[in-house]
């Protein structure tokens, strides 16, 4: 009979013999000052991808021999195959790499006095779906592409208020994934979101989303108007980048100021002295945005370069106050057209006599104003006339009927 001491030595034989089994090629005793002649490891993946969990590796080594991982706490050895003086094989087993960047793990093999290390990357996210990082540019579509292991979901993790998601699901095997902004972005600087793919219902990869910033130059003033004397106004912009300003015509000053981040722009219009109008444009350019601003001004009235006080006709029939009164260049018809007055002596009509002229009245005032031709002592025209006021200085007002009628009153 068998003692339970006996037994107990039997059982510790036992475990020793299968140990050594578990680490070496040969369960024989050796030199451990041995070297052996051939000792070399062989990953069949040396760069698995993010969601692999598994690369087979063989030892070939005529030793015994052991094996460890030296770097990389991720990764474990598992499933050790001993091929009696030939080496072996193993997998190193690891979870999927869910950061953006690869990580390493080193494989050590010692036999002997011998030794030797082999290294296996896993890729991060960033290797696995391309491109890692979706950018959108304005509204447009982008896809990102990869390959699944799974049957897969997505979803928008991050950003929903402005990210549309069109690819929601797929199947194994190549697959893309379609998104774009619901708008365009023209906030300050980029706006960020992500997309969660989640393989076989519990694995999740994050893409990150990212949407650049609409260059834009915003204003509510696109467009300014001024008489012939031109004048100042202001251009209130918004924008997100920074932007250059050009003038069309030269008849525009940008009356440039030094405060910081100054979002007025301050314009002076000269003087027209022709009598046409004339327009341009300013143009606001940075990034890729534009802004365009109208400039249009009237021309001078030409009944504004005459001096001298009277009571101005059509087409150079002019009537000209003189020292005798009104002076006749042609024929002076009433507004009304029920008479005409054709006179060969000018000096005949000596007095003329008017109502309700305002001499204090300012540009863009009207006013009814009676007028009354006399020959004689008598009335020989009357005529009623709303005039607008076009200028005024200390000495005249200048008065506008019609494009053909005016009035130039001394104060």
């Amino acid at each position: 009979m068998i003692t339970k001491s006996l037994k107990k030595g039997f059982r510790f034989f036992f475990a020793v013999v299968a140990a050594i089994a578990a680490l070496g090629c040969e369960p024989r005793e050796t030199d451990p000052d041995n070297i052996p002649k051939t000792l070399r490891i062989q990953a069949e993946n040396s760069r698995p991808g993010a969601l692999q969990t598994s690369v087979k590796v063989s030892v070939f080594c005529d030793i015994k021999w052991s094996a460890s991982i030296s770097e990389g706490s991720w990764a474990r050895i598992e499933n050790l195959v001993v091929n009696e003086g030939t080496g072996g094989t193993f997998n190193l087993t690891f979870s999927p790499n869910l950061e953006r960047g690869p990580r390493e793990a080193v494989i050590k093999v010692t036999a002997g006095q011998g030794e030797t290390t082999a290294t296996v990357t896993q890729d991060g996210v960033d290797a696995f779906f391309q491109p890692s990082t979706i950018t959108l540019t304005g509204t447009d579509f982008s896809n990102v592409s990869f390959t699944s292991p799974q049957d897969w979901t997505a979803k928008v993790s991050s950003g929903e208020e402005w990210i549309n998601l069109r690819t929601k699901s797929g199947k194994a095997g190549a697959a893309v994934i379609t998104l774009a902004a619901r708008d365009a972005n023209i906030n300050v600087g980029s706006r960020s979101g992500s997309v969660t793919v989640t393989f076989g219902g519990s694995v999740n990869l994050e893409i990150p989303v990212v949407q650049g910033q609409k260059d834009v130059i915003l204003s509510e003033d696109s467009k300014a108007a001024f008489d012939w004397k031109g004048g100042q106004f202001t251009v209130l912009t918004q924008s997100n980048v920074d932007y250059k300003i050009e003038c069309s015509g030269d008849w525009i000053e940008h009356m440039e100021t030094k405060a910081l981040n100054e979002a007025a722009e301050y314009f002076r219009v000269k003087p027209n002295d022709d009598v046409g109008e004339r327009s341009a444009e300013i143009r606001f350019t940075g990034g890729g945005a534009t802004l365009s601003v109208k400039v249009e001004q009237g021309g001078k009235d030409p009944i504004l370069n005459v001096s001298k006080a009277g009571f101005y006709g059509i087409l150079g029939k002019d009537y000209v106050l003189g020292e005798g009164g009104w002076n006749q260049y042609g024929s002076m018809e009433s507004p009304g057209g029920a008479l005409t007055i054709r006179l060969m002596n000018r000096a005949e009509l000596s007095v003329i006599s008017t109502e309700g002229i305002n001499s204090s009245a300012k540009a863009g005032d009207s006013f009814n104003i009676g007028v009354t031709l006399r020959k004689e002592g008598k009335p020989v025209m009357q005529g009623d006339y709303y005039a607008t006021v076009l200028d005024s200085d200390e000495g005249l007002l200048w008065m506008k009927v019609s494009p053909d009628v005016y009035f130039i009153v001394k104060k």
